[in-house]
């Protein structure tokens, strides 16, 4: 019978290269899979830092604006899966377009069933576009190219980053979780919806500058009360409205959010006070006597 050649790997001697294979290599792999997220966090943190952009927020003037700001919402609301075809997604990403933007127009003209009594503007973040060519490219990262508004006279080819959606009236509709109080005609009532930043411009603070503006534009016109509706599970919109002041007033629940196939949200309220004005009229609060459960 033939001699069992052992030899040892260059550099380690035989009895060092047979320890290597005792189970106590085992605890060496472990920690360095214990720490495999934690670079695997640091590169995708990286990732994720976005150029620094000034945006200024207004509501949409005329067609084109409103493009703009469907475009957004179809890069926003609409995920593929990872075996999609990029043909697959531009052409599906095409016909919402289409039918986002004819539908948003009909919701402002009133010609949209049930939005003959509610005011609506369109809200968009909007920035130049800068000269370099890399940073247009990031901010405009799965961005559809109509969220590009052309150059009008003096002012300079546009990029609309951010939008959202307020709705004038008493109750929102087409929602089943209304507010508390109805009454007919209360004008000083206004709906948020459709808030979303493009992916190439978050963390700056933009959908924050929206609802700055929004709120503003309640002041002023003497609307008291902001909602919005908003599932538990989307926690940086959770996040936003509570940094703005919202809080919870009414909540569905599972069962019900079951039965209609989709996930439970929650309608939030902001009440817009001035600060020299909450002295003479007390916020009201908004505890469990106030909340309801559909």
């Amino acid at each position: 019978m033939a001699a069992l050649n052992l030899r040892a790997p260059q550099g380690l001697s035989l009895k060092q290269s047979i320890n290597d294979r005792a189970p106590r290599s085992n605890a060496r792999v472990v920690r360095v899979a214990r720490q495999a997220p934690r670079l695997m966090a640091v590169k995708i943190a990286a990732k994720q830092v976005t150029p620094k952009v000034d945006v200024t927020v207004r509501p949409a003037a005329n067609f084109a604006d409103l493009r703009a700001a469907a475009g957004v919402r179809v890069s926003c609301f609409n995920l593929y899966p990872e075996d999609r075809s990029e043909y697959s997604k531009q052409n599906h990403r095409k016909l919402k377009l289409d039918q986002e933007s004819n539908v948003l127009e009909r919701k402002m003209t009133g010609a949209e069933p049930g939005y003959d009594k509610t005011k609506v503007l369109c809200y968009l973040a909007l920035t130049p576009q800068p000269e370099d060519a890399e940073l247009t490219a990031e901010l405009m990262e799965e961005v559809d190219p109509s969220c590009k508004i052309p150059q009008d006279g003096d002012t300079p080819v546009q990029l609309c980053l951010g939008s959202l959606d307020l709705n004038i009236c008493d109750r929102f509709p087409s929602e089943n979780l209304q507010p508390l109080v109805f009454n007919p005609g209360d004008e000083g009532r206004a709906f948020i919806a459709n808030v979303c930043v493009a992916p190439g411009a978050r963390r700056q603070k933009i959908a924050d500058k929206m609802m700055g503006v929004v709120k503003e534009y309640c002041y002023t016109n003497n609307i008291r009360d902001l909602y919005v509706h908003v599932v538990p599970s989307n926690k940086a919109a959770v996040a936003l409205y509570k940094k703005a002041g919202f809080v919870m007033e009414r909540e569905e629940t599972a069962d019900f959010a079951y039965c209609r196939d989709r996930e439970r949200r929650m309608l939030l309220l902001f009440q817009c006070i001035k600060e020299e004005n909450k002295g003479e009229e007390k916020k009201e609060s908004l505890g469990p006597e106030r909340s309801a459960y559909i």
